[in-house]
């Protein structure tokens, strides 16, 4: 890994490498050319690392510390062999909400036409933002002993190969900038039977391309200014649902911020005071928590930005009506009403679900700030546990997902897609076949009776 130090015109520059997660000093050592190549050692963990760049201060270019450290994650050398999950490290979304040095060096902190529509992944910086939305799930993981590998999102970039040895891959934090070939391969390794999980929020908002070898994200968010519009439409640097591109993110994800809330600013405050209120507590999802619908989990883990998608009630229960996009399969397990955030940013929704993808399960916490509450409740912790364990096969159930309580029915069938029940008052009931704990509605009598049938030609 080749480093160049701009400005340090000879001086002696001490450099400190880290494993930003367990804040573990990995390496020191004492550079004095420009150019400094650091060749990882074997025995390195998979993980996220830091390189801090100590410049005498009469030899630095500017007083900014983001423009003395750069941020890198290290790959397993034999990918999926010590865990069969992997997490991406949201470098490309890291490299947009960048402003250190230079002016206008980020995607962001300045409007049109000021911002930049190209930046580098050799500028310096490039590090998490202040918020560190992904802290509370990476510096968790280790401690409720998961071995998990490591890679940089631009590695999902034509990722086939490396996803092909995992069988899970969760997205985390704020992971917003996705190119083509990015969800081209996790969908891909989705409909292969792979699993997502993405305890994470706004996720792929914009597309994005690499170009340069990979050295330099482009997004212009204006299909009039990106001149690939004219070339190729498909990877038009705007929002994924928006045109020509017209693939909502949801395809993938279940959920979007587009029905999602946003509290900014001084607004952020509000974040503490949210939760969610289970409305599937019979879904594995929830095992071992003792929750029971209605009930409220996961306070301060709504924010900064959550997802959702749109839904109908039928009788207390949400279920999703995919005219945003969001797959038909999508179950609802929790929501949260946040349309009174407009006051602080964006009012909207929050939601948390599953749904297949090909043969593949995703799940989604529906929220950038799942993280941070889970060292310390115990709610949030088990149900990630849960998502863990069985979406990298170490707990993989019985391979049965409940639909829904049985509400004392003991004979069952079902006639194209309508389900129908007896049950011991001697009701007959119907519910749609679906997922989503749908509540029974009573049709008509069914008194004594022991079994249903259905012919092959009803």
């Amino acid at each position: 890994m080749a480093f160049h130090l701009t400005g340090a015109a000879g001086a002696a520059v001490r450099v400190t490498v880290t494993e930003a997660i367990g804040e573990q000093v990995r390496l020191t050592a004492t550079v004095h050319a420009p150019d400094w190549t650091l060749t990882v050692p074997e025995e390195w963990p998979s993980s996220l690392y830091r390189a801090t760049f100590d410049v005498p201060l009469e030899n630095r270019p500017t007083t900014c510390e983001a423009e003395h450290e750069v941020w890198f994650a290290v790959r397993a050398a034999r990918p999926g062999t010590a865990s069969r999950i992997l997490v991406p490290i949201p470098f490309a979304t890291w490299r947009a909400y960048t402003h250190a040095g230079q002016p206008h060096r980020g995607l962001y902190y300045a409007e049109q036409p000021y911002r930049a529509a190209r930046v580098s992944f050799a500028s310096p910086g490039g590090g998490p933002p202040p918020e560190r939305w992904e802290e509370g799930l990476l510096r968790w993981l280790p401690g409720a002993g998961y071995p998990v590998d490591f890679c940089s999102g631009l590695d999902l970039h034509n990722g086939d190969e490396l996803l092909s040895h995992y069988s899970l891959l969760v997205v985390n934090g704020h992971d917003e900038y996705w190119s083509m070939e990015m969800r081209d391969s996790v969908e891909a390794f989705a409909r292969r039977g792979g699993n997502l999980a993405f305890f994470a929020a706004n996720t792929a908002w914009w597309q994005m391309r690499l170009e340069d070898d990979g050295r330099t994200m482009v997004c212009h968010r204006d299909a009039v200014t990106d001149p690939m519009t004219a070339v190729d439409p498909r990877r038009t640097t705007v929002e994924w649902s928006s045109a020509p591109v017209d693939r909502p993110e949801n395809t993938m994800t279940g959920l979007s911020f587009r029905r999602g809330a946003g509290a900014w600013g001084e607004g952020m405050a509000v974040m503490g005071k949210e939760a969610y209120t289970a409305r599937f507590a019979g879904h594995w999802a929830f095992d071992g928590t003792g929750l029971t619908d209605g009930e409220p989990f996961a306070r301060g883990a709504l924010g900064y930005e959550t997802d959702a998608c749109a839904l109908e009630w039928t009788d207390g229960v949400p279920r999703a009506t995919g005219v945003d996009g969001t797959p038909g399969s999508f179950v609802v397990l929790a929501t949260a009403d946040l349309r009174h955030w407009r006051e602080y940013g964006q009012g909207g929704a929050a939601t948390m679900g599953v749904f297949r993808l090909g043969a593949g399960t995703v799940f989604n916490a529906g929220t950038i700030n799942w993280g941070s509450v889970l060292a310390d409740d115990p709610v949030t912790d088990r149900i990630t546990r849960n998502v863990l364990d069985r979406l990298s096969g170490a707990a993989p159930g019985d391979g049965w997902d409940a639909a829904g309580g049985p509400d004392e029915v003991r004979a069952l069938a079902v006639c194209e897609s309508v389900l129908f029940g007896a049950d011991t008052r001697g009701r007959l009931l119907c519910r749609e076949v679906s997922g989503q704990n749908l509540p029974w509605r009573p049709v008509g009598t069914a008194p004594r009776v022991r079994a249903l049938a259905a012919g092959r030609e009803a």
